[in-house]
């Protein structure tokens, strides 16, 4: 839990320090104002992001919608590098600097950087991702040679 917080709350520092304060490139005007106005964006719409984005810019009326946006995904890219290092705690069996360094290095990666410091719909994408390899594929001290329908079980090799 310690790694996680640790390398979300750095990486939410970072992307803050370096966040845009206005309308960024790219898809960014479309998407903050198909989050103002409730509209659809190009496809395929994006209606998570942009009921998202609406919500958070109901609970801050007093910001510019940009910033705003610009401000979640520097939050949810954040969230995003905190799970998966939590992830890596877990898969290298309690080793709390495994999950900070891997959680480190998708932070300051360039592109999840660079979509972490704008309006875009990739920093609300990747947290599920990660919480799929907290799940172990087989349990702790089994073969995984004895999975069914492993390419190494023995029903293969006949």
């Amino acid at each position: 839990m310690i790694a996680g917080l640790v390398v979300a709350a750095a990486a939410l520092c970072a992307y803050v320090a370096t966040l845009y304060i206005s309308v960024a490139g790219g898809d960014s005007a479309e998407l903050v104002t198909a989050a103002q106005t409730l509209s659809v964006a190009h496809p395929p719409g994006y209606p998570l992001y942009v009921l998202l984005t609406k919500a958070v810019l109901l609970m801050w009326p007093h910001g510019a919608p940009a910033f705003v946006a610009n401000a979640l995904s520097a939050v949810t890219g954040a969230a995003a590098a905190g799970i998966l290092a939590e992830a890596a705690v877990v898969l290298a069996e309690g080793d709390a600097w495994a999950g900070i360094l891997g959680g480190g290095l998708f932070a300051a990666s360039p592109l999840v950087w660079k979509y972490s410091t704008h309006a875009e719909v990739q920093p609300t994408q990747p947290q599920p991702d990660p919480l799929t390899l907290v799940q172990r594929p087989w349990p702790r001290g089994r073969d995984p040679s004895t999975r069914i329908g492993s390419p190494h079980s023995r029903s293969h090799h006949k």
